[in-house]
């Protein structure tokens, strides 16, 4: 992250409450800006993946024919490739719709279940 000096915010911003309906937009803002990390990292991850895959696989025919011992580089070439390959997939193929709708519904019952252990802790316990 870059080290500018962060302003701090106006305090129109940080006096406002929040209402029930903004908490949750801001929690499908911040969920939503999590998963767009992520999918980016994952991009990076391929890219870095393909860079590395590229690099060696270049080198690798001249190793192959100035050792003489038989054409074998196909076959790193083969298995690296399919690994690329299935990492392609995963990087830039979408998820089921199943996969991402129970995301969402497991993120948010398990955010409903730490804010009920958090209310129930600030009640304390009862006489």
């Amino acid at each position: 992250m870059p080290n500018w000096p962060r302003r701090p915010l106006p305090t129109a911003i940080r006096t406002v409450p929040l209402s029930m309906a903004d908490e949750v937009t801001q929690l499908n803002d911040n969920a939503d800006f999590k998963l767009a990390r992520r999918q980016v990292a994952a991009i990076n991850g391929f890219y870095i993946h393909f860079a590395g895959f590229a690099l060696v696989m270049g080198i690798l025919p001249a190793v192959n024919v100035t050792t003489g011992s038989g054409w074998w580089v196909q076959w790193p070439f083969l298995g690296w490739g399919a690994g690329l390959l299935a990492h392609a997939v995963v990087v830039f193929g979408q998820s089921p719709r199943a996969i991402a709708n129970w995301e969402t519904r497991k993120v948010a019952a398990v955010k409903r279940r730490l804010d009920e252990r958090a209310s129930a802790s600030m009640k304390g316990p009862t006489e």
